[in-house]
């Protein structure tokens, strides 16, 4: 049932987002949209972290690092015209991909091994 609540959630409020920015026509909502996201998974990978679930370390300093992509992107940081903002906040946003899914694989070998004992 709450999972069934969540999904209903998470389906209008992307339908929101989704209508706003295109009507507004403006990147914002999408950031904003996005901290939300990151914001929701840090919270429930730390408390999977708290129950001593492998990977769930990595998980959590891949969303914290693609938050700072997020403020790079905010706040224009550039090194040159060529390296700009918006290149700097993918090469962070990649490398937070890789830390998520180094988190995510160690969990499913991890359940892969428990699975394989039982």
């Amino acid at each position: 049932k709450t999972k069934k609540n969540l999904n209903i959630v998470i389906f209008f409020a992307s339908a929101v987002f989704i209508g706003v920015t295109v009507l507004t026509n403006t990147f914002v909502v999408v950031k904003l949209a996005a901290l939300i996201s990151i914001i929701f998974s840090i919270i429930v990978h730390v408390i999977n972290y708290r129950k001593a679930y492998p990977g769930n370390g990595l998980i959590i300093w891949g969303f914290v690092v693609s938050v700072s992509a997020l403020i790079v992107h905010g706040a224009k940081l550039s090194f040159s015209e060529w390296f700009n903002y918006k290149d700097i906040s993918h090469v962070i946003m990649e490398t937070s991909m890789v830390l998520i899914f180094i988190g995510v694989n160690k969990q499913l070998r991890s359940s892969l091994i428990r699975a394989s004992k039982a």
